[in-house]
């Protein structure tokens, strides 16, 4: 019988990525949308410390076919289905900051004329190591504004001269701009300019992420 719910379970997770995928989400996101925890979804979270599979919740599977407006036989035709249902790959247009002020570019009403854009693809905002914190507040000002969304991304690693997202052993959360990284140090500079620039050891980090992109 384990043999068969671990693989009923394999099978319900693999589902939840395919109708996150479909409905353009990543696994996170589709979580962040349907209001659960960022993680709730992620491989980390579907083995419980003791080692058994995890069971996952009514709730949060009613949560995330409300958001995608599927029916839970939709849900478990997909799940038996073997192939993933089209879908449009998410994109904008792009253009060089230099070519936005040539005629040609955009139509009367100031809208893209599309055929003479490029494209930017926005598939890299996917997967398990990239979450969404919004802001509270005007602490970040001018840069962030309270209620702006901060795209973060624990596994691409951070740099000089990033933005990030700090988490600290002591439980404050903080975004700076990295102005010098060093052997067991990290240099960073405030958004807000009421508030100093500080140093921070690496020991005193829980986790750090990148801030990959911010709804304003």
């Amino acid at each position: 019988i384990l043999p068969t719910i671990n693989g009923w379970l394999i099978g319900f997770h693999h589902t939840v990525e395919r109708l996150a995928k479909i409905s353009g989400y990543s696994t996170s996101g589709l979580a962040i949308k349907a209001g659960l925890d960022p993680t709730s979804f992620n491989k980390s979270k579907r083995v419980q410390p003791n080692g058994k599979a995890r069971w996952p919740s009514m709730e949060s599977i009613s949560k995330i076919l409300a958001v995608t407006n599927t029916a839970m036989v939709d849900f478990v035709a997909l799940m038996d289905s073997t192939t993933d249902a089209p879908h449009a790959a998410a994109s904008i247009p792009v253009l060089g900051f230099a070519q936005a002020g040539r005629e040609g570019y955009f139509g009367e009403d100031g809208a893209p004329i599309l055929e003479k854009w490029g494209e930017v693809p926005l598939d890299h905002i996917n997967g398990d190591d990239y979450f969404a914190l919004e802001v509270n507040g005007e602490s970040m000002m001018p840069l962030y504004r309270d209620g702006d969304l901060i795209i973060v991304a624990q596994g691409d690693g951070v740099r000089k001269g990033d933005r990030a997202v700090f988490k600290l052993n002591n439980g404050e959360v903080m975004v700076k701009e990295v102005l010098k990284k060093t052997k067991g140090q990290y240099v960073l500079r405030s958004i807000n300019s009421d508030f100093a620039d500080i140093d921070i050891k690496d020991e005193d980090i829980q986790w750090c992420g990148r801030v990959a992109w911010v709804s304003q």
